[in-house]
Order: structure tokens, then sequence, then C-alpha cells
């Protein structure tokens, strides 16, 4: 059953199967045991018992937590392993809390989240060849309150785009830690955080900015399709990115 990334991804490959997955902190633990049964009821059909959901599924996707699982699930872990996962990251992460949500400080420290998801993800980006399905990661764009959502898609427009004298990154150079933090960020549990690429030197003023509301800043900026000076439902009808300013 198991089959390659460009398999997946095919679009003449017939029907495709989605994993979505919802955010809620620890609660992402809950998802993984209804993930847990799924993989269980897949082997049984299957008869392989190494059965994972990324040999099944096309795409997973999720969000906040949701997030973490889905970029676990589509590197090929069992399910298993994401459950042992949070048991420890649940500890470590919403163990300490380091300010009481206010404006200033958020609850956590996302370091804590950072170091706890390092041994998983690694330095992973985007355009891993570790990823064996399709990885759809949901954010939140800080300039326009849009949803941002970044695919590991090698068809993607902004997948292999870029732009130095812009400072921008083709999507693939992400790392894939960096956009689970984003999509993680949620409102008065993590403060921000920023990406550069792991594959080039850029001064801080083309970082990558992320907010504590799970926003991710694209610093692409195409013109807007009907000439006006302000980001519109044209430019977002046609999935370019909104002007940053």
């Amino acid at each position: 059953m198991a089959r390659q990334l460009s398999e997946h991804l095919d679009p003449t490959a017939g029907p495709k199967r989605v994993l979505a997955l919802d955010g809620g902190g620890v609660k992402g633990v809950l998802s993984l045991g209804m993930a847990k049964a799924l993989e269980s009821e897949l082997r049984r059909r299957s008869g392989d018992p190494r059965l994972v959901l990324s040999d099944y599924y096309d795409l997973i996707g999720g969000t906040s937590t949701g997030a973490i699982v889905a970029t676990g699930l589509a590197l090929g872990l069992p399910v298993d392993a994401m459950i042992e996962l949070y048991m420890s990251l649940g500890p470590k992460v919403f163990g300490r809390r380091v300010g009481d949500g206010s404006l200033f400080r958020s609850k956590y420290d996302p370091r804590d989240l950072r170091v706890a998801l390092e041994p998983t993800l690694g330095d992973r980006t985007l355009d891993s060849l570790d990823l064996r399905t399709g990885l759809a990661i949901h954010m939140k764009r800080i300039d326009t309150g849009s949803a941002w959502v970044l695919t590991n898609n090698p068809k993607n427009p902004f997948f292999n785009a870029d732009d130095d004298e812009k400072g921008t990154l083709p999507n693939r150079r992400y790392r894939l830690i960096d956009l689970v933090m984003a999509s993680a960020a949620a409102p008065t549990f993590f403060d921000e955080s920023s990406s550069t690429s792991p594959t080039t030197t850029r001064t801080a003023s083309s970082r990558r900015a992320i907010s504590s509301t799970a926003r991710w800043v694209r610093t692409t900026t195409p013109a807007c399709n009907c000439s006006c000076s302000r980001w519109c439902p044209a430019t977002a009808s046609s999935g370019r990115a909104a002007p940053t300013t």
C-alpha cells in the first residue's frame, strides 16, 4: 500500500485521501488516540503490521498542535511514536509558566517547545526527502489576518520562487520546525519567533517574522491583480502573496 511522494501528489492518481488535524495544545493526544485506531484498522485491512498513516493518506494537514502531529505523521512516524512525543512534551512545555498570558508576556516559553521538537524535526525543510506524503501546515498572516497554508507540493507557485533582492525565500527552504512553531504560536500561549533559511545567510532585515497570534509573514510583494495599492480579494483569489508593510 505504500506509495512514493510523487504518487501521493499526482493529481491524476485517482481520489485523494486527506487527514485534517485540529489544534488544542496537549489535547492533541486525543487526536492521536483516534489516529491510532485508524492506523490499527488500516494495518488489519492491508495485512501489513508496519503500515503508517503516511502510506495511506495523500495529504496530512493541521494547525497548531495539529501541525505538530501532521508533520510527524507525514515524516512517516507511527502514531505510537507521536504519542510518546506528546507524553513527554506536555510536562516539558506546559509544566512551567513564565508569564500570565498578558500582552507583554505569554504563558509559556516557546524555547521549551522548540527544544522538545528538535529531536524529531531537526533542520529538515519543506522540501525534505524524509516527507513521505503531502504535508499542509496552517498559519495566519500577520499583515492581512488571512489564513496561510504552506505545503510540500513542488507544483505550488511559491515552492521554488526566489528573489534575493527582496529577501524572499522559496517555500521549500523553510524549516519544518519554524513553520510548526508559527502554527503553534496561539495568542497568550507563546511569544513570537522568527526564521531564516538553514542554507542561506541573510541579514536581520530579511528574517521571516512570526507573531504570537500564529501568523506567518511572507515577504513576497507582487503587485495586486487589479492594480490597486492595497491587498484585496483579487490578489487573494489568485493565490499571490499580499504586500507587506
